[in-house]
C-alpha cells in the first residue's frame, strides 16, 4: 500500500461535489405519487439488452455483476489511516483535486480467478458517473498481472453506470436500483454482488449483500466468501453445478458464509 500523507482541508462544497461525482447521493425525482418506478429516460426507452452477446457463444456460462464503491473500493476526498492503494484526479471548479482509492481485500483474486480464466462473464454496474469509474476500474486492472487481459478483462461494454440505473420510490422516498432484467441475460445465470440491498430490490434473489466497505476493516473476507461460492458453484465435482438456477444456490450457499 502507498504510505499516509498529511491529510488536507477541504471546502464544503467540494466534498458536496465529489459525493455525487461518486455514489453517495440519491438522484432528486419530480412526482408526488408512491411507490412508482420510474426508468432513466422514461419508461418507454428502457434499455434493453445492453450486454453485447455472449462471447465464446456459451449459454451456460454465468454473468457476476459488481457494484463499485462501498463493495470493491472505498474512495475519499483524504489518505485514510491503513493507507490507500492509488489515487485518481477529478477536476472539480478548474482545479485538479486527487482522491485516494483502497482496494477491497480479495478484489484482485476474484478479477483473475472468475474474469481472466473465463469462467464467469464480469461487468461492472454503479450508480457513479462513468469518468469515474473508469478511472479506477482502470487502475485496478492495470496492476494485475499482464496475463490477465488488462483493461479488456472489463472492456467498456461491460461498465454499466449512473445512467443505466432505474429511479425508483419506496414509501416516497427515491432511490436508484439496478434492473438486471437490461442486460439480455437469462436471470437464472446471473448474479450480483451490492453493499446496498436497495440496489437489487427488483431481483433480490440474484443478490448477495456484502457489508459496506470503508478502508478500516482489517479482516474483511467478504469478497474471498463470494469468490469460494462462485468457485464451489461452477465445480463438476460437486453437485451445485448441474443447477440451473443460480438463485437457489444462493440462497442456499452463500448467506450461511457470509454469517460465519
Amino acid at each position: 500500500m502507498a504510505a499516509v500523507t498529511s491529510p488536507f482541508p477541504e471546502p464544503i462544497l467540494l466534498y458536496s461535489l465529489i459525493e455525487n461525482l461518486i455514489e453517495f447521493k440519491e438522484m432528486e425525482m419530480q412526482s408526488s405519487s408512491g411507490n412508482v418506478v420510474e426508468e432513466v429516460g422514461g419508461s418507454s426507452n428502457k434499455k434493453e439488452n445492453v450486454l453485447p452477446p455472449m462471447a465464446g457463444g456459451n449459454p451456460n456460462k454465468k454473468t457476476l455483476v459488481l457494484d463499485l464503491d462501498g463493495t470493491l473500493v472505498h474512495t475519499s476526498l483524504m489518505p485514510m489511516p491503513l493507507g490507500y492503494h492509488f489515487t485518481i484526479n477529478v477536476s472539480v471548479q478548474g482545479c485538479d483535486k486527487p482522491l485516494y482509492v483502497v482496494k477491497r481485500p480479495g478484489v484482485d483474486q476474484l478479477l483473475l480467478q472468475l474474469g481472466s480464466t473465463g469462467l464467469y462473464e464480469i461487468v461492472i454496474f454503479t450508480a457513479s458517473h462513468k469518468a469515474y469509474a473508469d478511472a479506477v476500474l482502470d487502475k485496478i486492472l492495470d496492476s494485475l498481472p499482464s496475463n490477465s487481459q488488462g483493461r479488456n478483462l472489463i472492456p467498456p461494454t461491460h461498465r454499466l453506470t449512473r445512467n443505466y440505473c432505474t429511479k425508483i420510490r419506496v414509501k416516497g422516498e427515491p432511490h436508484k436500483v439496478k434492473d438486471l432484467s437490461i442486460l439480455g441475460r437469462d436471470l437464472k445465470k446471473v448474479i450480483i454482488v451490492d453493499d446496498r440491498e436497495m440496489s437489487f430490490l427488483l431481483q433480490p434473489e440474484n443478490g448477495i449483500l456484502v457489508d459496506c466497505w470503508t478502508g478500516q476493516q482489517v479482516r474483511d473476507a467478504d469478497l474471498f466468501h463470494v469468490l469460494s461460492f462462485c468457485l464451489k458453484i461452477e465445480d463438476p465435482k460437486l453437485p451445485y453445478s448441474a443447477t440451473e438456477d443460480v438463485t437457489e444456490l444462493i440462497q442456499e450457499l452463500i448467506y450461511d458464509q457470509l454469517s460465519d
